[in-house]
């Protein structure tokens, strides 16, 4: 499941499972998000590599079962497993 929480200055707090809402909120520089994945489909998991680019060991540890809560920095962005 994939939830998305946007936030900016100008327009506050939405929240939306929607992709296109994401990509929409990923093209403009003032808003800041919160990606959670939890049970990801394979075409959510997809996202992590087609549209984030994620770091090889942070989709390791997205596909493993069972992983210790862990925050990793990756370039950009900030990895968190809970």
């Amino acid at each position: 499941m994939l939830r998305v929480l946007t936030w900016s200055a100008t327009e506050g707090v939405s929240e939306t499972d929607r992709v296109d809402s994401l990509r929409a909120a990923m093209a403009k520089p003032d808003i800041h998000f919160w990606l959670d994945l939890e049970e990801p489909a394979p075409e959510e998991l997809n996202l992590l590599t087609t549209l984030f680019h994620f770091h090889p060991a942070a989709l390791d540890d997205v596909r493993a079962e069972s992983v210790a809560p862990r925050m990793g920095v990756f370039g950009d962005y900030a990895f968190l497993v809970l």
